[in-house]
């Protein structure tokens, strides 16, 4: 399977792997604390964190957040003004990512808790934000902590599409061409087939790779 995985996916992978206990960072004036294997938001990989960090703008809007990880998204649009619920698969990120917008004074304004995907969320968002895994591809080893960084078969994106628009009007979420110059283009009408129209917020170039902020909006709706 290694042979398969890109050069930067797997040094994020050595990356994520070194880390041997919990430590606290800095990012965007936010302070953070993650643990081993948890998706750090300052890697050789968390462009996509960063390109969201500089292109987000939610005001009061009421948000959720698909993988919330260690909750810089969610602490990130509660400081904007936004209401916050921020969901994962994994239970330590719950409670990490309440850790952490207790530790930044949004407390107030967020809930975290389980859900796969939108199996245990609310049914009326303005906004979804995520950071969802860019590499589509067979988890390396069994284990959910590396759905962080692969989505089988692109299940989660397809998921966020189709049903993203029963709960909110408008998406926003990173994307790259690891894969290759086509993902973009593979992203775009993957949305396009459940009735989202794209705009691209901010374009990067990091560590060889082109990194994306998109607005998805449903068609009929072009609020941004």
């Amino acid at each position: 399977m290694a042979n398969n995985i890109p050069e930067i996916t797997l040094k994020q992978m050595k990356f994520m792997k070194s880390k041997k206990s919990r430590e606290q960072l800095a990012i965007n004036g936010i302070m953070i604390d993650i643990q081993p294997y948890m998706f750090p938001p300052k890697s050789p990989y968390s462009y996509s964190t960063k390109i969201l960090l500089d292109s987000m703008n939610l005001g009061r809007q009421r948000v959720l957040e698909i993988g919330t990880g260690c909750g810089i998204l969610s602490v990130a649009a509660a400081k904007q003004g936004a209401y916050v619920d921020g969901v994962d698969i994994l239970p330590e990120c719950v409670q990490f990512s309440l850790d952490n917008a207790i530790r930044n004074g949004v407390f107030q304004k967020t809930r975290f808790y389980y859900s796969n995907m939108f199996s245990n969320v609310e049914k009326s968002y303005d906004s979804i934000i995520c950071n969802l895994p860019i590499l589509e591809g067979e988890l390396p080893e069994q284990d959910l902590r590396w759905y962080s960084l692969f989505d089988p078969n692109f299940n989660f994106h397809k998921e966020l599409f189709k049903e993203g628009k029963k709960i909110a009007p408008r998406i926003i979420m990173a994307h790259a061409d690891i894969a290759g110059k086509e993902e973009f283009n593979k992203l775009e009408q993957m949305a396009q087939k459940y009735n989202w129209q794209a705009t691209v917020n901010l374009e990067k170039e990091y560590a060889g790779q082109i990194w994306r902020s998109y607005t998805f909006n449903q068609e009929g709706n072009s609020q941004r």
